[in-house]
């Protein structure tokens, strides 16, 4: 298994060389999510119904990569990462999304094994479930994925019925 940027497999802990750049983009994408709005005043939708406002619904959107030798394990996720994260984060998340990508027999290659969106029902909250719980959720990622993800804020507008 190829070891995630920033993470040492062997001992458990953290390398301490990551880049600014890294660190944004993978574990501290949700961090920055909650400092940005808070700085920006920002508040989430009281439901997750992209419908029901013309500002769309407040997401983190978390993309794992595929290619040769990239690994993810859309079972574990599902059964015990989605679930930490559920459990950890609350009545902070409307709604969770795990899209497996599926293509199909003889296409060509997709640029990613899987998309997550998470609903963001209470900005605060969720940034503060970050600060809190971010470093647990980045220590799990070697359970499931060979690679670490890019994790960034995002907003879904839809029209219609409201998601089941």
């Amino acid at each position: 298994m190829r070891e995630p940027a920033g993470l040492n497999l062997a001992s458990g802990t953290a390398r301490t060389t990551l880049s600014r750049r890294h660190l944004l983009e993978c574990a501290g994408a949700g961090v920055t999510l909650g400092m940005l709005a808070s700085t920006l005043g920002v508040a989430g939708p009281a439901r997750a119904d992209a419908s029901a406002s013309a500002g769309g619904v407040n997401c983190m959107t978390i993309l794992y990569p595929a290619g040769e030798g990239i690994t993810f394990d859309a079972d574990y996720y599902r059964d015990h990462h989605l679930v930490t994260i559920m459990r950890l984060y609350g009545s902070s998340i409307s709604r969770f999304e795990l899209r497996k990508v599926a293509p199909a027999a003889g296409a060509e290659p997709v640029p990613f094994s899987a998309a997550v969106n998470i609903w963001i029902a209470d900005m605060e909250a969720f940034a503060a479930g970050n600060a809190k719980h971010g470093k647990t959720l980045v220590e799990d990622v070697p359970n499931f994925s060979s690679v670490m993800p890019s994790a960034f804020p995002t907003v879904i507008h839809g029209i219609g019925k409201e998601p089941a």
